[in-house]
């Protein structure tokens, strides 16, 4: 498993919202990497401990 996110771990959000019936608004990639990275302007890449309910 790869710590780090990169855009390839993206590749399938791109091309998502042609296929909904609703435009996308924002999309979440839930990472290992611990640091909060933006891939594009439309998707961001998040620790999976910074969404655990306190």
């Amino acid at each position: 498993m790869v710590e780090k996110v990169s855009p390839r771990d993206a590749r399938h959000l791109k091309r998502l919202a042609e296929i909904l019936d609703k435009p996308l608004l924002h999309c979440f990639i839930i990472s290992p990497d611990p640091e909060t990275r933006n891939i594009s302007p439309q998707i961001t890449a998040v620790h999976g401990l910074n969404l655990t309910h306190k």
